[in-house]
């Protein structure tokens, strides 16, 4: 088997949640709407991110999606310089990979230039074949069917069943089940272990290390 893994980026090659936290919960006070502790967020954030913020109170529309964008990404940017630093745990976990011959991607909603940016920022972003992320302004729908077509035309992913799609969100695992992909979850990341469990993804870990045991 030639295995390949594909990342999503937040929440599970980049350990964002408390940023996106702070950033949703600031965008809640923004639409006067009153904040959500973590667990709460976790247990409610959703894609789009529209349904949570319209589960919290805030009308469809009052949302300016390009206004809401940039105010989110004022905030959230801010609060991930600290992270945009090399990782030695994750740097270790794609060469252990790629020893064993694995094929690596990356998948995400996240813009793509900056994605090429920050994974550049945390010494990884060589690892690669393909990183797709969204060519414009995200609007928090779950990977969207063209970018991924685009990672399966530029990875030549003709096996389905030999992918991996690792990811922190039920978003992620639809998107591993649709395609045919073998999905992973980490529980780590943007949203509860149970909603996760409810999704019955083929297998559940505590954080990316986990693939050492499973790939």
């Amino acid at each position: 088997m030639n295995a390949v893994v594909v990342f999503d980026y937040n929440g599970t090659l980049l350990n964002d949640v408390q940023a996106g936290w702070k950033a949703c919960n600031h965008m809640l006070e923004h639409y006067g709407r009153t904040p959500v502790s973590f667990e709460e967020f976790r247990e409610t954030y959703t894609m789009p991110w529209t349904g949570f913020l319209i589960h919290h109170g805030v009308r469809s529309k009052q949302i300016d999606v390009a206004a809401h964008q940039r105010e989110w990404h004022r905030i959230y940017d801010a609060a991930i310089k600290k992270l945009l630093v090399p990782d030695k745990r994750i740097r270790e976990l794609l060469e252990f990979l790629k020893a064993k011959g694995v094929r690596l991607g990356v998948l995400s909603s996240r813009n793509e230039n900056a994605l090429k940016e920050e994974l550049a920022a945390l010494g990884i972003g060589t690892f690669f074949e393909a990183i797709v992320g969204e060519k414009g302004l995200a609007q928090g729908a779950h990977r969207a069917e063209k970018e991924t077509r685009e990672l399966i035309a530029k990875m030549r992913l003709t096996k389905p069943e030999e992918v991996f799609y690792v990811g922190d969100t039920t978003a992620d695992i639809k998107v591993a089940r649709d395609h045919g992909f073998i999905s992973i979850v980490v529980t780590n990341g943007w949203q509860t272990k149970e909603r996760l469990l409810a999704m019955k993804p083929d297998f559940v870990m505590k954080d990316i290390e986990g693939l050492r045991k499973i790939v």
